[in-house]
């Protein structure tokens, strides 16, 4: 069992890290900090195949029984382990919340992008030879033209 606990732990351990990363992204989308950004998606990215591979190890482990299951068995780590358990179930809620609210975010900033670039690359308006238009990008004209 002790095992078991160990993998748990550390899973609790990576989600700590992941949920600590994350707040770290937030930050840097409201501070349009690009070099912390790329920083923190390094890491989250790497947290999240440790995330990966320890999963496959507590199922390896584990198999398909239920954390009741485990401290039924578990004798004096039982409380260990459902602390465990419902830690693990907390961090997960919180790092999603984050993550949700990170793509959001960037969502947003995206969008502003695509409105900022409209007002400064408006659509040029071309003709085909069969008098249909065919929209080029001010920029792709301007690029041409040098």
């Amino acid at each position: 069992m002790s095992r078991e606990i160990a993998v748990l732990c550390d899973i609790r351990d990576t989600l700590l890290q992941l949920q600590k990363v994350s707040k770290e992204e937030r930050q840097a989308v409201i501070n349009n900090d690009a070099r912390l950004l790329e920083q923190a998606c390094r890491q989250k990215e790497k947290l999240e195949k440790d995330l990966i591979r320890l999963e496959e190890k507590r199922l390896a482990l584990i198999k398909e029984r239920t954390a009741s299951e485990l401290a039924a068995k578990a004798g004096g780590n039982a409380g260990k382990l459902q602390l465990l358990a419902a830690e693990i179930k907390n961090l997960l809620r919180e790092v999603h919340a984050l993550q949700t609210t990170n793509k959001l975010l960037i969502q947003s900033e995206l969008a502003l992008w695509e409105q900022v670039k409209a007002v400064l690359f408006p659509q040029h308006v071309s003709y085909t030879a069969a008098g249909k238009t065919a929209g080029k990008q001010t920029a792709q004209v301007i690029t041409r033209l040098a």
